[in-house]
């Protein structure tokens, strides 16, 4: 039921931006230090197999516009903040006495081992090269430090109460019963099948609102593929389900049921229940304590990170990447 997360937008074709025997061009300068399109490419193209996985590599959608912008053109962008973030931070690490000391090292050296174990062979998948890569992964470890020393410092607050603040504050629970409106492929059903569907949600609607155990209906009824590893319902944020189921969740208060959702996937029934933070903010589901310190460190990046960009001289080489075409 969730949608896959995708961390930027996603583009749909391979690109070779060195031959054989050159040396890769440079797409930033910072503080003298120049980062490489082989760096670029990292981020780049991790984005490229994450939209050959999705299907999306048609030229009607790299074309669509998001905020006045082409797909493809926020794909470069979104490559390029991330590069430019982690040099950054990198500086701001160095301003506060941070060096690559064995510790850090290593750090990066765990890095090299979940990157190149995530790939067939990272280097020909992503473009890149075995120093581009060995920088990037020292570039992260760098600044994960500098985010633990903020963190000790308290300049970033991640006590249990402000955890638990933020996830009782953001987080939604809700259980749901899923008729589905497609075929095995994926396919649209055609007009008969889906109103006899309709039929079929509208009658359990109808039990639902009667007051009949909604955990038994669902057990019985719905076609979710999640429902066996998340009997109890989904713990989810903005942006981690459809929009429609999302809005109608939101729309509910807790232990409150919905009437007919229609998604892309197909109707649903939802039922909004309450959030607890002693049963639902560690769970079998998921670590949320985790995902909140990763959420709250973001966020102070995200407040932060272009005050930070003008402490140093940064030089964009955008004749490279204005080169790019899908």
């Amino acid at each position: 039921m969730k949608k896959i997360i995708i961390f930027a937008l996603l583009i749909s074709v391979l690109i070779s931006f060195a031959g054989c025997g050159k040396v890769a061009q440079n797409v930033l300068t910072i503080e003298g230090e120049n980062a490489s399109m082989n760096e670029y490419n990292f981020f780049y193209n991790t984005q490229i197999l994450m939209a050959g996985q999705m299907g999306l590599n048609n030229e009607e959608y790299w074309n669509a516009e998001t905020d006045g912008k082409k797909n493809f053109e926020l794909v470069k962008e979104s490559a390029l903040n991330q590069l430019v973030e982690l040099y950054v931070v990198a500086q701001k690490a160095k301003q506060a006495g941070l060096i690559y000391d064995d510790a850090l090292l290593d750090a990066a050296n765990q890095y090299k081992s979940y990157f190149t174990g995530s790939f067939n062979n990272i280097y020909s998948e992503l473009k890149i090269d075995k120093e581009a890569l060995e920088k990037i992964c020292k570039l992260y470890a760098i600044n994960d430090a500098y985010d633990q020393k903020l963190i000790e410092e308290g300049t970033i607050n991640l006590g249990e109460d402000v955890l638990k603040d933020v996830f009782s504050n953001n987080y939604l629970k809700a259980q749901h019963i899923l008729l589905l409106t497609t075929d095995e492929s994926g396919a649209p059903l055609g007009e008969d099948e889906k109103a006899k569907v309709k039929e079929e949600i509208e009658s359990i609607l109808k039990r639902a609102k009667s007051g009949e155990n909604f955990t038994n209906l669902a057990n019985e009824f719905s076609k979710d593929p999640g429902q066996q590893t998340s009997p109890e319902g989904y713990v989810f944020t903005d942006g981690e389900m459809v929009l429609e189921f999302e809005q109608a969740t939101k729309a509910l208060k807790p232990n409150e049921i919905s009437d007919i959702v229609e998604t892309s996937y197909g109707y649903h029934i939802i039922k909004r229940l309450p959030l607890s933070i002693e049963k639902d903010f560690v769970s079998d589901s998921g670590d949320f304590e985790a995902i909140i310190r990763n959420r709250i460190i973001t966020e102070f990046r995200q407040a932060n990170i272009e005050n930070w960009k003008k402490e140093f001289n940064i030089t964009v080489n955008n004749k490279v990447i204005d080169k790019l075409k899908f």
